[in-house]
């Protein structure tokens, strides 16, 4: 949803990707963070294999990679298209179009009702087709991708309702349309939903749920002084409605009125302890060079959510930002011990070091972020830092540092 600012988006800047199982614990999204970090380096090994026509041993990679991301329950698609076009290029034809079914299938899972996901994994399974001499079946392929985009830009076209309508049926009808609307929304169709929503409150007027997912609905398109308005009323119709008041919250950002964010935030987080408001609210006080106030603010999200991340991350940021590195360092090192696998937050708090002028601690942060994620340049160049201060500019390790950062 388009709703938070990019300052306000870094609050999550460390957080769990939205691909990521969204009921995983903390502990185990965290796990997941690096795991995602060793496919990547093993699907790379895997490519390289491919290359050289080392086709077994890349064939294993790619599989386990599969496999752990089928038990977490992770979408699969990519690693099915991956596999396809790997079997192809070994000229196991019958195994490639298992996969490019297989992806299918995934994708037709994951989609609801947005068909327009479709077009890829039918245009991937077409050309392989037509790389194999299947010229007819890939035809049939692309004229279903060519149907399926027409149809997506075709008005949408609501069913006729039914005359002298009882006001029960209004209502009725109106919560249908309602969760027809929250459907299309959830499935990134926010131009289909609105017609669904408008509708909803012709028939019902009070249906605040249609106003907040009409509201939705423009702020996707960046329209936020319409979607404030909508806000208005379903927060009007229900003056409980704490998601409402996170949403005019961030839309409040977005046309720079900050003091009824700050409101809202608050708001959403006294009625249902949002910490994502509270967050956005902490977040902007940052920004906004308030950092006592942020630092305020992100421990009272730690008091309802230690086990998150973030609030840490973003506390220590904000602690950086005071100038009081013991504080920071304190907060990164809660994460550096619970999470003794991830190299980001030994690159946080290798920094903090570095600010500090604590310098054979920094060093051994970053030693341990190279020692995590050998592949990443960006623990070399912070590294040859440390030993500038400690060594020189031009010393041989610093050299050899940023030579392996390039």
């Amino acid at each position: 949803m388009k709703l938070i600012s990019a300052a306000l988006s870094l609050s999550l800047c460390l957080s769990i990707s939205a691909a990521f199982a969204a009921d995983l614990t903390p502990a185990q999204q965290e796990d997941l963070k690096i795991k995602s970090g060793e496919w990547m380096v093993e699907s790379q090994k895997a490519d390289q294999l491919n290359k050289q026509h080392k086709f077994a041993e890349a064939e294993a990679i790619y599989k386990k990679i599969l496999d752990e991301r089928k038990e977490l329950g992770l979408d699969l698609s990519a690693q099915q298209n991956r596999l396809a076009w790997f079997y192809a290029n070994w000229g196991k034809n019958d195994l490639a179009e298992q996969y490019f079914n297989d992806q299918f299938a995934s994708v037709e899972k994951s989609a609801l009702l947005d068909q327009m996901q479709y077009c890829y994994p039918l245009e991937e399974h077409a050309k392989f087709l037509e790389k194999i001499g299947k010229k007819d079946e890939a035809k049939k392929l692309r004229a279903r991708v060519a149907a399926i985009r027409l149809a997506d830009k075709a008005p949408v076209k609501l069913p006729p309702l039914a005359k002298n309508l009882t006001t029960e049926q209004k209502i009725e009808e109106a919560t249908k349309c309602t969760e027809m609307g929250k459907k299309l929304v959830d499935s990134e169709l926010q131009l289909k939903a609105v017609p669904w929503l408008n509708r909803a409150i012709l028939l019902n007027p009070k249906d605040a749920t249609a106003y907040f997912w009409l509201s939705r609905c423009d702020a996707w398109v960046n329209n936020f002084e319409k979607a404030v308005v909508e806000l208005n009323a379903a927060i009007k119709l229900k003056p409980d409605y704490a998601e409402a008041y996170g949403d005019r919250g961030h839309a409040y950002v977005a046309i720079k009125q900050y003091a009824k964010a700050y409101a809202d935030f608050e708001k959403a987080f006294q009625l249902s302890k949002d910490t994502d408001a509270m967050g956005s609210k902490a977040k902007l006080e940052d920004t906004s060079g308030k950092h006592k106030e942020a630092v305020a603010d992100y421990t009272r999200v730690i008091a309802v959510e230690p086990d998150k991340s973030w609030p840490y991350v973003q506390r220590g940021i904000a602690y950086e930002s005071m100038k009081d590195y013991a504080k920071a360092i304190a907060d990164y090192t809660v994460l550096c011990d619970r999470y003794p696998k991830n190299y980001e937050y030994f690159e946080l708090r290798g920094a903090a070091y570095m600010k500090a002028n604590q310098l054979d601690k920094s060093l051994a942060d970053y030693n341990k972020v190279i020692s995590l994620n050998p592949t990443y340049t960006g623990g070399y160049k912070q590294r040859a830092g440390v030993y500038q201060k400690l060594d020189g500019k031009q010393s041989p390790r610093v050299m050899a540092d940023l030579k392996k950062a390039k």
